[in-house]
This record gives C-alpha cells, structure tokens and sequence, in this order.
C-alpha cells in the first residue's frame, strides 16, 4: 500500500537530488482518486510520467515523446 504522502516525498526527494524543476507537483487523477502520480523531467521529451495504485503501491509510467505508452501496472 501506498499514501500520497508517500508520492509527495519521492518528489521531494528527487527535487533535493536534481533540483525544483526535475519534478511536477504530486497529485491524485482526477478520475481514480485510487492513482497517484507525478511527471518526472516534465520539459524533456524523454522525461516520464510516473504513477502508483495508492490501495496496493503497484507502479506504471509512460514516455513523454511521441509514440510513448502506458506500462503494465507492476
């Protein structure tokens, strides 16, 4: 299982690491409050959106560039 807590420190992480602008803010999907998730290098095209199932902590992400699909959760 996982909080969106948990989603709002991976990105506090990654921003003390690599700096503010490496991250977008968290935020839960407006249509599945059950996803979570946050785009990682959002003004890079190989930059990646990243998301989690919060009721079981599976994980999927998707490219930025053109062609980019979704992952399996895993």
């Amino acid at each position: 299982m996982m909080t969106f807590d948990d989603v709002k420190k991976e990105v506090e992480m990654y921003r003390e690491k690599y700096g503010h602008d490496i991250c977008s803010d968290a935020y839960i999907d407006g249509d599945d409050d059950d996803v979570a998730g946050y785009v990682f290098m959002p003004n890079d095209i190989t930059g990646y959106t990243q998301e989690y199932q919060l009721s079981t902590g599976r994980e999927r992400h998707c490219g930025l560039g053109r062609g980019c699909f979704w992952t399996d959760w895993n």
